[in-house]
């Protein structure tokens, strides 16, 4: 099913964020990646890599922030010219939805949605080139 990107964006406005995971990418590049959705797809997420039926928040929080530090380190081990350069922050999971995510002034999004079980899954990427020194 195809969707414009307006439609996207509606749609996960309306969707709740109970979960969002963040790694910090720091050295020549600044910034961070994260992973956002709701509890039914971070439960989904967390019981098909465990393999079990029942799932704990904090079994959930771990996976959320492996999934979301997986994906960092494959982007910052893509482009030679940052994997030398660039480090990771430990993961870091938000639970709730009373949040807002202030980036960087000159900064610049990425946003990628996907579907899982339903609901919506946004992966950002926030970058901002560090000054040259």
């Amino acid at each position: 099913m195809h969707c414009s990107g307006f439609a996207w964006n509606r749609a996960f406005q309306m969707m709740p964020l109970e979960f969002t995971a963040m790694v910090g990418l720091a050295g020549d590049l600044h910034g961070v990646l994260s992973v956002s959705c709701s509890k039914a797809v971070a439960a989904g997420i967390t019981k098909r890599m465990l393999q079990t039926d029942h799932t704990s928040e904090a079994q959930i929080w771990d996976v959320l922030g492996e999934v979301c530090n997986v994906m960092a380190g494959r982007f910052k081990n893509g482009p030679p010219r940052i994997a030398g350069s660039c480090v990771l922050s430990v993961p870091t999971v938000i639970t709730g939805s009373n949040y807002t995510q202030h980036t960087l002034a000159g900064s610049g999004t990425l946003k990628q949605y996907f579907r899982m079980q339903g609901d919506l899954i946004l992966i950002a990427l926030t970058v901002h080139k560090a000054p040259a020194s």
